[in-house]
């Protein structure tokens, strides 16, 4: 039954780091327009050390015992905390995850007397409208201009979210 889904949020093991790493590149590697250049993802070779030194902190959740989403946060000042790298795997989409994974930072934020969660999205994937949802608020559109080609560039929007 569906009720028997056992799903728990944690910070990860060691050993399950290239897993987190797998998942976020899966989740980044599509294209933000139809046909468009496929996005890749780069991972700061010293990953590993910086989580341990707790540069940045992940969360991943957890499925019956299997990883199936994660993202990273820290705070750029006392008072903020930002989220980035939100992952989902692509079957299991649209459940949920993502927002769950999401309140959780919100809660984690709220227990630090974080006064503002931030995160940056892509406009071209259609993100703002999900973190609208979930009460965030944008603060600017950047456009950054692309090193490829084959597409012109794209705008970064930079959101908020006020913690009571």
């Amino acid at each position: 039954s569906p009720m028997a889904n056992k799903i728990s949020i944690r910070r990860p093991k060691l050993e399950e780091l290239n897993r987190v790493i797998r998942i976020t590149k899966q989740a980044y590697k599509v294209p933000f327009r139809k046909g468009g250049r496929v996005t890749g993802i780069a991972e700061s070779p010293d990953f590993v050390s910086k989580y341990k030194n707790k540069e940045f902190e992940i969360l991943v959740l957890v499925l019956n015992g299997k990883i199936i989403g994660s993202v990273r946060y820290f705070y750029p000042k006392k008072d903020r905390l930002y989220f980035h790298k939100l992952a989902v795997l692509k079957s299991f989409r649209n459940r949920g995850i993502a927002a769950k994974l999401i309140k959780r930072v919100e809660k984690i934020a709220k227990n630090k007397k974080v006064k503002m969660v931030i995160l940056d999205c892509m406009k071209e994937k259609e993100l703002p409208g999900f973190y609208k949802k979930l009460g965030y608020k944008i603060s600017r559109t950047i456009f950054k201009k692309s090193k490829s080609k084959k597409h012109s560039g794209y705008h970064e929007v930079r959101m908020y979210k006020i913690i009571q």
